[in-house]
C-alpha cells in the first residue's frame, strides 16, 4: 500500500510539474526535434505555459474537452502538453478522418474548441455542425497559434 507522502507526491507530480523541473534542471539543452525545429526544456516548458494561457483566454477551463485535428508534429506536442498544463481534456483525432467522423467525434465529445492543423480547415469547416460550432483554432507552422471563429461549410477558411 502506497503511504501517504507518495499519494500527495503523486498528486502534484504532473505532467506540466515535469516540464516546469526538467526545464529548470536542463535549461539551454535540446528536449525536441521534429523535422528542422528543435525545442530546448526551458522554450518548451515556457511556449507551453503561453499556448495553455491563450486557451484559457479563449474561455476553455479545466475539464473543457478540445478536439486536437491535425498530423503528429512538435505543435501538435506542445498543444498537448499544453492542454495537461491547463487541465484542458485532449481529445485525438486523426487526420484522415472524414468531415462527418470529425463531426461525431466533435459532438459525442462535447467540445468547445477545435486545433487543426491548416492544411485540414475546409475539412474543419464542414465538419463543425451548426448546432454545436466550438472555437477554432489553426496549429500555426511558427510558434504562434491563431485564433479565430469558425468558418461555415460553405466559406474558404481564413488564411
Amino acid at each position: 500500500m502506497a503511504s501517504d507522502s507518495a499519494i500527495r507526491r503523486a498528486c502534484r507530480d504532473t505532467i506540466g510539474d515535469s516540464i516546469a523541473r526538467a526545464a529548470a534542471r536542463f535549461r539551454g539543452r535540446t528536449a525536441l526535434r521534429f523535422a528542422d525545429r528543435s525545442w530546448r526544456y526551458d522554450d518548451l516548458h515556457r511556449v507551453t505555459d503561453q499556448i495553455a494561457a491563450h486557451l484559457c483566454a479563449q474561455g476553455l477551463a479545466k475539464g473543457d474537452r478540445l478536439v486536437a485535428y491535425g498530423r503528429n508534429s512538435d505543435h501538435y506536442l506542445l498543444a498537448w502538453l499544453a492542454c495537461c498544463k491547463a487541465g484542458i481534456i485532449h481529445v485525438p483525432a486523426n487526420y484522415a478522418l472524414s468531415a462527418t467522423e470529425l463531426s461525431y467525434i466533435i459532438t459525442q465529445s462535447g467540445a468547445r474548441f477545435v486545433l487543426f492543423d491548416d492544411n485540414l480547415a475546409e475539412t474543419v469547416a464542414a465538419a463543425a455542425p451548426p448546432a454545436h460550432r466550438p472555437m477554432m483554432c489553426r496549429m500555426m507552422t511558427s510558434r504562434k497559434f491563431s485564433t479565430h471563429p469558425a468558418p461555415r461549410a460553405h466559406q474558404k477558411a481564413r488564411p
